[in-house]
């Protein structure tokens, strides 16, 4: 399969398909298409590999094989997935391959999901100033109070205290796009909101990682949210290279892509065995 060919990719290019095709789309399409993509990640990515209309069905919980069938076919009319070879049965393995269909357009997408983020940061940030100001007005009410004549209570004094402004390494609007989406995952998540601090230091962390590239920040960004990281780490793929050093952009050789595929799989374990380390402590 093709270098660029990866779960990131195929994910991104079929939800943008969907936003543009909202009234086609359904579950089953969903479940169907992203357990071939699992099933290809675990063949190796292959360029074409037998997927068991029974398998799928199992995997999804589909029950039914009209239903099933039903929606495989729009996934081949759609231009996701290349039926090769049609299966003879249902516990024969059609032969397929998955397809990079990249002919919707992501700007649509991209722009609903800043403006959708953009708008619950407007509010969630009025909120918090009419909270502060009628917080600030009662303090004031206090201290009022405590001036009048035979009131002997100590007087309260009123400091306010500035919101951190926060600075972002990079302006443009995919970067902001992508950040606010970074934060509505770690609230999804792991029930995590940042503080001003905490956040300014999670910007900082990302920005020496990218080495101040705002595309592979953008890359690291979503590196954790593919993996469900809690945090930033350098990227562990090709796209790493071609970023360091200035090498040149030159496509992967199959004993490189199978080196890397190795390489991957044994760094999956790894983090798997130490996350099980971690809770067996």
């Amino acid at each position: 399969m093709a270098n660029e060919m990866n779960s990131y990719s195929l994910s991104r290019n079929f939800f943008n398909w969907c936003f543009e095709h909202s009234k086609e789309i359904k579950p089953t399409h969903i479940a169907i298409y992203f357990f071939a993509i699992e099933h290809c990640n675990r063949m190796g990515w292959k360029d074409n590999f037998g997927f068991s209309t029974n398998m799928a069905m199992e995997a999804t919980g589909i029950k039914s094989y009209n239903t099933y069938i039903n929606a495989f076919n729009n996934l081949v009319n759609w231009g996701f997935i290349k039926l090769l070879e049609k299966s003879k049965n249902q516990w024969s393995s059609n032969i397929i391959a998955l397809s990079k269909n990249d002919k919707a357009l992501d700007k649509a997408l991209d722009k609903a999901l800043i403006k959708h983020v953009t708008k619950q940061s407007e509010s969630t940030v009025q909120s918090t100033v009419q909270s502060t100001v009628q917080s600030t007005s009662s303090i004031i009410k206090q201290g009022t109070r405590n001036k009048e004549p035979g009131n002997q209570e100590p007087r309260t004094e009123i400091q306010t205290a500035g919101v951190m402004k926060i600075i972002y390494p990079f302006n443009s609007e995919t970067f902001l796009g992508q950040w606010q989406l970074w934060r509505q995952f770690k609230k999804e998540q792991f029930n995590f909101k940042y503080k001003p601090i905490g956040e300014q230091g999670a910007l900082k962390e990302l920005s020496e990682l990218s080495a101040g590239n705002e595309e592979l920040a953008v890359k690291i960004i979503h590196q954790s949210i593919q993996k469900g990281w809690k945090g930033f780490f350098e990227l562990k793929n090709q796209s790493q290279k071609q970023f360091n050093n200035g090498k040149s952009n030159r496509p992967q050789t199959p004993d490189e892509q199978l080196r890397e595929t190795i390489e991957l799989s044994r760094q999956r374990e790894r983090e798997r065995q130490a996350a099980a380390g971690t809770h067996a402590s």
